[in-house]
């Protein structure tokens, strides 16, 4: 037996997800939220805006510092006073770890009775009596000890645990995934890995506790995530407002229609009907170039990610088992088709607008 905690017929597991509550702590301070930068961790950096009235007034990213501060401690005050939670401490004696949010470790017991294998083959999973969890305000880390060939039974109950909580004490945004299906797995050198699941496997550390395996998992890995996690976040908006636009563009289409199929003696029906395409030709605008946005938001994040990547080799290992291209691959709308749809609409709205013309002059 290497370790006391551990014995070598069982492995660590431990698994990743998003939930950001500093983003939405951002936006309820500031009505120009900084959500982009304050989530990169860059608690270093300033928005400064010179003294113009024409300039959008922000808050220096040391203003998060307070509020963030408050959150946390409440956090941790709530953790605390449950009967399902233990050993609620700071992950790292030195502070600052975790930017604006020092990462909080603590214990989560779950009666077996209670844990459904969500996800899981009953034949693969077993369940455990705990689960040590992590979370920064971005990031949130399950880990649990197992045996090796078998999943932790109740891994996505403590997820659900956690969300839970976190729904009585602030508003937060879930960034998928959620709780990532592959984990980073810690086993003897000598143990064999199940080939049933692509886990990035890792040896275990002589002279390393469990605690002490997950610090170093998420000191090699925070703002790595926090970076991948900000993709993912875009990606997601990103769909949504491809989404959209595929809706607008099905609206223009079927007004349009209502438009040519209306008799010209219609008069106020024609002419509503042309106020309502004037407007969803000025709300497709507005969400194509908020589509063009987030896909160059999107690329340089992904670049970001690769240049990460390129220097962290746990990072890229951890990467290419999750499938980065999942979570930073946006839907493409084909824009010059929807802008066509666009001209086309507005050649009919020039034709109503001359014959308008015509049938007043008479």
């Amino acid at each position: 037996m290497a370790n006391n905690w551990m014995s070598d017929s069982e492995k660590l597991v431990v698994f990743f997800g998003g939930y950001d509550c500093l983003g939405p702590l951002v936006s309820e301070l500031e009505p120009h939220p900084l959500r982009s930068v304050a989530a990169s961790g860059q608690n270093n950096a300033t928005c400064d805006q010179k003294d113009d009235s024409s300039q959008p007034k922000v808050r220096y990213l040391q203003d998060m510092y307070e509020p963030a501060a408050a959150l946390r401690s409440k956090i941790i005050e709530t953790l605390g006073g449950r009967s399902d939670i233990t050993h609620v401490e700071d992950l790292f004696d030195e502070k600052g770890a975790g930017g604006y949010f020092d990462p909080i470790v603590f214990t989560l017991s779950i009666p077996k009775s209670l844990q459904v294998g969500l996800g899981i083959a009953h034949e693969d999973a077993v369940p455990v009596p705990e689960f040590t969890l992590v979370y920064d305000g971005r990031l949130i880390m399950v880990a649990a000890v197992a045996p090796i060939g078998k999943r932790p039974w109740g891994v996505y109950n403590a997820r659900e645990r956690f969300e839970t909580i976190m729904k009585g004490i602030c508003k937060f945004e879930r960034n998928a995934p959620c709780l990532t299906h592959e984990a980073v797995t810690f086993l003897e050198e000598t143990a064999k890995p199940s080939e049933r699941y692509r886990d990035l496997f890792l040896p275990v550390m002589a002279d390393h506790s469990m605690r002490g395996h997950i610090q170093h998992l998420y000191g090699s890995l925070s703002r790595e995530l926090w970076r991948f996690y900000g993709a993912s976040r875009s990606r997601t908006e990103g769909l949504l407002i491809a989404s959209k636009v595929r809706d607008l563009e099905k609206e223009l289409i079927e007004t349009t229609k209502t438009l040519m199929k209306t008799k010209w003696h219609h008069v106020r029906t024609r002419r509503r009907v042309v106020e309502e395409l004037r407007s969803k030709c000025v709300d497709i605008f507005a969400e194509v170039s908020e589509y063009l946005s987030k896909v160059q938001e999107l690329r340089e994040e992904t670049s970001g990610i690769e240049e990460m990547m390129a220097h962290n080799t746990l990072f890229r290992k951890l990467m290419d088992t999750v499938h980065l291209d999942e979570y930073t691959k946006t839907e493409v709308i084909h824009v010059e088709s929807v802008m066509r749809v666009v001209q086309h609409v507005e050649g009919e709205i020039g034709t109503y607008s001359t014959s308008s013309s015509a049938v007043s002059s008479l």
